[in-house]
C-alpha cells in the first residue's frame, strides 16, 4: 500500500509558516531515521510531499519532493546503518560528506552514508527517488561501496540510463510482497555495482583495448581471406566469436562499414596487383582477390582510381 505526507495536510486556521516547516522536519526524520538541521532556502511558502513504499523486507523506496531546502547532519545526530541510493530528478542537488562534495543533475545517481554526517541542498527544489538499504545488505552485493560513495554516476552512460529506468519503473510499480520485493532489490544492486565499476577509467580503458584487439583481428582476418568472393560480416564475425551487430559498431567506429571496409582493401590488392604482376590477365587478379564479377570489378575500379585497369596496366 505504502504511506504518503504532505505539508498541504496541516490545514489547521492557526497554523504558522515554522509549524509547518518542523512538521517536515518530523516526516523526514521518521521515515529516513535521521536527526538533522533543515533550512530553507527561499523566502516562500515552504511546501513538501513525500511517498513511502518497502521493497522487500529490509529496504525502503522513496520519493521526496519539496521547495529548496538544505539537510545538514550532524554527529549528534541519531541515525540508521543504512546506505541512501539517490535518483535525482531535479536541476541540481548538492551532497558533502566525509570531506568529499559531489554535483547531481537530473536523472544523476549518488550513493550516500545515513550513519555519517552530510549536507545536502537543492536549490531548486528537493526532487528525489531515494532506496534505503541496511549496510549489511548493500555490502553483501556490492562489497566494494564504500569506493564509490559520493560519487556521481552520470545519467549519459549506458548502464546508468538502464539503472535509472529501473529504479524508475520500481517506484512506478505497486508495492510488493517481500519475496519478490527482496529480488527485485537484489537485481538493483547487481546492477548499481555494475554500473560505478564499468564508469571506473581503468574498466572503460579494458574495453577501449577490446574493441581495438577486435577490430585488428577483424582486418587481419579480412586480409587473410580475400580471395574467398563468399566473405561476409556473417562469417567474419563467426571466426570472431562476436555478433555481427558488434562487428558492424567496431568498423562503424571508423566511419565506414565492415563490407565497405572489405572491398575497399580488393581494390587496393588488385592496384598494387596491376602494378606488379604485369604478366598476369587482369581477370586473374580480379578473381584472385574475392572478385567474382568483371564487369562489376571494372567499375568499382574506375569509381576508386579515375582510371580502368586495363588503362593502369597500359600506363
Amino acid at each position: 500500500m505504502g504511506r504518503s505526507y504532505s505539508t498541504q495536510d496541516i490545514r489547521a486556521q492557526d497554523i504558522t509558516a515554522q509549524d509547518r516547516f518542523d512538521y517536515w522536519k518530523d516526516v523526514v526524520e521518521s521515515t529516513y531515521a535521521s536527526s538533522s538541521t533543515n533550512k530553507q532556502l527561499n523566502e516562500g511558502e515552504f511546501a513538501g510531499e513525500l511517498s513511502v513504499k518497502s521493497l522487500g523486507s529490509s529496504a525502503l523506496i522513496t520519493r521526496i519532493q519539496s521547495t529548496p531546502i538544505e539537510y545538514q547532519e550532524t554527529i549528534l545526530g541519531q541515525r540508521t546503518e543504512d546506505y541512501f541510493i539517490c535518483l535525482s530528478l531535479c536541476p541540481r542537488a548538492l551532497l558533502s560528506q566525509n570531506g568529499l562534495s559531489s554535483v547531481q543533475l537530473e536523472k544523476d545517481i549518488v550513493v550516500y552514508d545515513n550513519n555519517l554526517p552530510f549536507c545536502y541542498a537543492f536549490p531548486e527544489g528537493d526532487n528525489q527517488i531515494v532506496i534505503s538499504v541496511p549496510h549489511a545488505v548493500l555490502s553483501q552485493h556490492f562489497p566494494e561501496v564504500q569506493s564509490y560513495l559520493n560519487q556521481t554516476l552520470h545519467r549519459k552512460t549506458p548502464l546508468s540510463t538502464l539503472l535509472v529506468t529501473m529504479i524508475q519503473s520500481t517506484w512506478e510499480t505497486e508495492e510488493l510482497e517481500d519475496v519478490f520485493g527482496d529480488r527485485v532489490l537484489i537485481t538493483l544492486l547487481h546492477l548499481l555495482r555494475t554500473a560505478f565499476e564499468a564508469n571506473e577509467p581503468s574498466s572503460i580503458q579494458a574495453v577501449q583495448q577490446y574493441k581495438f584487439d577486435k577490430l585488428a583481428l577483424a582486418k587481419e582476418f579480412i586480409l587473410a581471406n580475400l580471395v574467398d568472393s563468399e566473405l561476409n560480416v556473417e562469417k567474419i564475425s563467426q571466426q570472431l566469436h562476436i555478433s555481427a551487430r558488434t562487428l558492424s559498431r567496431l568498423f562503424a567506429r571508423e566511419n565506414t562499414t565492415v563490407m565497405r571496409w572489405l572491398w575497399q582493401q580488393r581494390l587496393n590488392a588488385c592496384h598494387r596487383a596491376l602494378l606488379m604482376k604485369t604478366n598476369l590477365p587482369i581477370s586473374k587478379i580480379a578473381y584472385d582477390y574475392g572478385f567474382s564479377n568483371l564487369s562489376h570489378f571494372n567499375k568499382l575500379f574506375k569509381e576508386e582510381y579515375g582510371i580502368t585497369p586495363s588503362d593502369l596496366r597500359q600506363q
